[in-house]
């Protein structure tokens, strides 16, 4: 009867802990972004803003992660990078990018928008997970099927600020995948989880020890 109590305990403590995929408080980290257009053939210089590193090899972006909240699937959640940003130079108008913040349950990044007199926060990018379409008719280009992958894909409200207000219609198209983002974060553990990890483990040294007197 004793066995059984314990087996049942360990069954409903280690249950909701190991089978429900809960959201992690980002810590840090960054997120590379890498270009999957040819800005050169472009016309188009790219540079980091704020405290934002060209990655080495060039042709990619780090930019820090300040805040955030995600599943370890990536599917639910979001990623902030407050204080970072490119510029995006072409001829002589320049566009800005910053504050980019991934929501990866509505699939989108929002993210500031200025050039010259002109500033919004506007809804740039779609965003693709990856791993869902890696084998879909607009797969995303560079990925290689890593769960921390998405293809930044242009949005056509930002397209029309990018050709109507800055470039004109020389640069980018809608739905054109600009980047492919890599979200490299770091995390601490749930405190649920571990609650729930210390009562299964307090459990088996209950029956090793009940074990030990029968």
């Amino acid at each position: 009867m004793r066995k059984l109590l314990i087996s049942a305990l360990l069954v409903c403590s280690v249950a909701p802990w190991a089978g429900t995929a809960r959201a992690v408080s980002v810590t840090g980290g960054d997120t590379t972004l890498r270009l999957t257009v040819d800005a050169n053939a472009l016309g188009v210089d790219i540079s980091a803003v704020g405290s934002a590193t060209v990655a080495p090899g060039g042709n990619a972006f780090l930019l820090p992660i300040t805040l955030g909240e995600v599943t370890p699937d990536f599917k639910i959640g979001s990623v902030e990078h407050e204080g970072s940003g490119l510029d995006l130079d072409f001829g002589g108008a320049t566009l800005r990018m910053e504050n980019l913040r991934f929501d990866l349950s509505e699939r989108q990044v929002v993210a500031d928008l200025s050039s010259g007199p002109l500033a919004l926060s506007l809804e740039v990018f779609n965003l693709k997970h990856c791993v869902d379409v890696v084998t879909a008719e607009v797969p995303c280009t560079g990925a290689s099927g890593s769960p921390n992958e998405f293809g930044l894909f242009l949005r056509p409200q930002a397209a029309d600020f990018f050709e109507n207000d800055v470039f004109g219609d020389r640069v980018f198209d809608d739905d054109d995948q600009i980047f492919l983002a890599t979200v490299n974060h770091s995390s601490v553990p749930e405190p649920a989880g571990l609650a729930w990890l210390a009562l299964a483990l307090g459990g088996i040294g209950i029956g090793s020890h009940g074990r030990r007197r029968s």
